[in-house]
């Protein structure tokens, strides 16, 4: 839930006329995908899985890093940013 805002402040900086559509399927897949993980995660925490949960939760995190870093600059007004 920590990229909440993030995620869905990118979603709608799409396109302007695409704003409802981006934000009904950005809300559609935080759901989604927090009802999924709830319940995998659930089986893992019912078998005392805890290290693979981290260990999961781990490489989830540092691909999400990568992802941010190696995605190409976004544009604001026009200009480049670094």
């Amino acid at each position: 839930m920590s990229l909440h805002t993030t995620l869905q402040l990118r979603g709608t900086e799409i396109h302007p006329a695409a704003r409802g559509k981006a934000f009904s399927l950005f809300a559609f897949t935080l759901f989604s995908g927090i009802a999924i993980g709830s319940a995998l995660f659930g089986r893992l925490v019912d078998a005392g899985r805890y290290e693979t949960i981290f260990v999961i939760a781990g490489i989830g995190l540092i691909i999400i890093g990568l992802a941010t870093t190696l995605s190409p600059p976004r544009s604001v007004n026009g200009s480049e940013t670094s």
